[in-house]
């Protein structure tokens, strides 16, 4: 089964990049699976990091992932003929012919509730 695997938060020295990379090993070290990984123009953590940027270059970063998740991740399964596409994060394509999976494992708003804008959730 051939999977692409969008790994654009590997970058990202701790938390969800440190889930991304050892989920990636082992996915990759099953010999059933055939994991491709998505080729993304996005720049790992540097486009979360909304607090610094301005609303011009919040709405580029929006309009970046849209991109991402509503193009490029299911033209690439397409054209790398993959069964599947995985994103190990909360967000991932919301159409195409490929069947997509996310992985919902963000429990900050539980553990951290203090920390987080009222009006993010």
């Amino acid at each position: 089964m051939g999977v692409l695997y969008d790994d654009f938060l590997a970058a990202n020295p701790a938390g969800t990049g440190t889930f991304v990379r050892g989920l990636r090993a082992a996915l990759a070290a099953r010999p059933a699976i055939e994991l491709v990984t998505g080729r993304s123009h996005l720049n790992g953590t540097s486009e979360l990091d909304v607090g610094a940027k301005r609303m011009l270059g919040r709405a580029g970063a929006a309009a970046s992932h849209l991109r991402h998740y509503l193009r490029d991740l299911p033209a690439d399964a397409r054209n790398q003929r993959c069964d599947a596409i995985f994103c190990p994060t909360s967000l991932g394509p919301l159409r195409g012919g490929t069947p997509s999976y996310i992985t919902v494992f963000d429990l900050s708003p539980l553990t951290h509730a203090g920390t987080l804008d009222r009006s993010s959730g």
